[in-house]
């Protein structure tokens, strides 16, 4: 008899016949990504052997039916992206041996049944880009075996205390809904937290103690929510555990109102994303960032961080974004920053920084997006600039800068409002005043060579009249040798 009936990856189109119901030794139904459409027939309950459902990536449509709840042995069922409409069918809660339920991208709606909390097998469940909406039911806590909870979906109100029961997490996505309250203290509490992402919501309060603790974090992102606290105080005397985690590799923290300094403990991970951006943090940057080889993208934008930008920076070398934006950082840019030839973006407008821009950043010649507007720079933009081939968008706005612009394409596209408020650029942008005559860039290659050759040519006209004094001389004695051998009188 047939038990197993997989027909995926095809191009099966129409629905699926009603008298699929009659194959009942059926284990395994997998008809996922064909072009099937129509309703699921309500035939399906006659599976009842059935363990696994695979009808993932079809055009299935109408309501969900409460018939699956007949499906007692069911372990796997996996419908998403598909094109259901309604709410999750209370039936649900008799699947009591579901390890996997994935419902994501189907267009469901309405609150997610009490009745969920009933499959206390379930491993996996999977709930996100509907249109679910309402509390997450205190029955949630009872999943004590789930792994993954992604809910990214409409949901709003408070996390009851109920999930801290959840203590086999290893990914937790609550982000992009309306949640409201505190996370849960006990967010990691199993201490088997790889992914956490909480982000877009309204969550208030301090960071769970319990994250600092969580030494298989992987990704971490709680950015654009309500969040407060001192961030040392989160993060700062990191516990053994978490600084010797080589796993944690994303921390995004931006959009709360977190205050303090930046932990300098930080440098004991292991991080690809720092992302602290719009918050209250103050201080310098920690010296400990070099520690840090891997790190890709680090964003401090819209902060209160002063002094001067850290030479350490330099470490960076596999940096590609670098935003410093609309802080209050002083003194000149570091040249070292010029070592991590990797960078794509810079950024550093709207800052107290002053002094010459320094010609050495010419030499990034990945870099694609350079930002130094809103400063105190002053001196000309250096003419080793036009050679940067990658750059596409310049803004030096609102500084001292004067003299001519680099003969670039970048430079030369970018709009007036790039270059305006500015001590005397000019060029050929429309705005600009044209430059009166070819100004030599002191701080260009240009500018070197016009040196180089002011020192030689007096060193060459020195050599050459030398030259011409010495063979003058020589000619001269030769005469005077040659007029002494030679008698006025020959005797005979």
């Amino acid at each position: 008899m047939l038990n197993q009936l997989i027909l995926s990856g095809n191009q099966l189109s129409g629905s699926i016949p009603v008298e699929i119901g009659n194959m009942s030794n059926l284990i395994m139904l997998d008809l996922n990504d064909d072009n099937l459409s129509g309703e699921l027939p309500a035939s399906i309950r006659n599976l009842s052997n059935i363990n696994e459902i695979f009808l993932y990536g079809n055009s299935i449509s109408g309501h969900f039916p409460g018939e699956i709840g007949n499906l007692r042995n069911l372990v796997n069922l996996q419908l998403l992206a598909n094109q259901f409409f309604g709410s999750i069918p209370r039936e649900i809660g008799n699947l009591r041996e579901l390890r996997v339920l994935g419902l994501s991208e189907t267009k469901l709606s309405g609150i997610i049944p009490t009745e969920i909390g009933k499959l206390s097998n379930l491993e996996i469940l999977d709930l996100r880009t509907n249109n679910l909406s309402g509390q997450l039911p205190a029955s949630i806590g009872n999943l004590t075996n789930l792994n993954e909870l992604l809910l990214q979906n409409q949901l709003s109100g408070f996390l009851l205390l109920t999930m801290n029961n959840l203590t086999s997490l290893k990914h937790l996505q609550l982000a992009s809904n309306s949640f409201t309250g505190h996370l849960p203290k006990q967010i990691c509490g199993g201490g088997l937290l790889e992914f956490c992402s909480a982000d877009e919501n309204h969550f208030i309060g301090p960071i769970p103690t319990s994250l600092k603790n969580c030494s298989s974090l992987i990704r971490l992102r709680l950015e654009r929510n309500q969040l407060i606290g001192n961030l040392t105080e989160a993060f700062g005397s990191i516990p053994p555990a978490l600084g010797k985690a080589p796993q944690l590799h994303v921390l995004e923290l931006s959009s709360n109102h977190l205050t303090g300094n930046i932990p300098t403990k930080l440098g004991s991970l292991k991080l690809f994303k720092l992302m602290l951006s719009e918050n209250q943090l103050s201080g310098e940057i920690p010296q400990t960032i070099r520690m840090l080889p891997n790190l890709e993208s680090l964003d401090l934008a819209e902060n209160n961080l002063s002094d001067s930008i850290s030479k350490e920076l330099g470490g960076c070398s596999k940096l590609l974004q670098l935003n410093l934006e609309n802080n209050k950082f002083e003194g000149n840019v570091p040249f070292k920053i010029a070592n991590v030839n990797s960078l794509e973006n810079l950024g550093r407008s709207s800052n107290l920084l002053v002094g010459k821009i320094p010609p050495q950043l010419a030499e990034m010649q990945c870099l694609e997006t350079l930002n130094l507007s809103h400063n105190n720079f002053s001196a000309s933009i250096p003419s080793d600039f036009g050679e940067m081939k990658s750059l596409t968008m310049v803004y030096m706005s609102f500084n001292q800068l004067e003299g001519s612009i680099p003969n670039s394409k970048a430079f030369c596209d970018a709009p007036f409002e790039a270059f305006r408020n500015n001590k005397g650029l000019c060029g050929n942008v429309t705005g600009l005043q044209l430059c009166p005559t070819r100004t030599q860039n002191p701080h260009g290659k240009e500018g070197k060579n016009m040196r180089i050759l002011i020192i030689l040519i007096p060193i060459f006209c020195s050599l050459f009249l030398l030259s011409i004094f010495v063979i003058l001389y020589i000619h001269h004695r030769r005469r005077r040798v040659t007029k002494t051998n030679t008698p006025d009188d020959i005797e005979t």
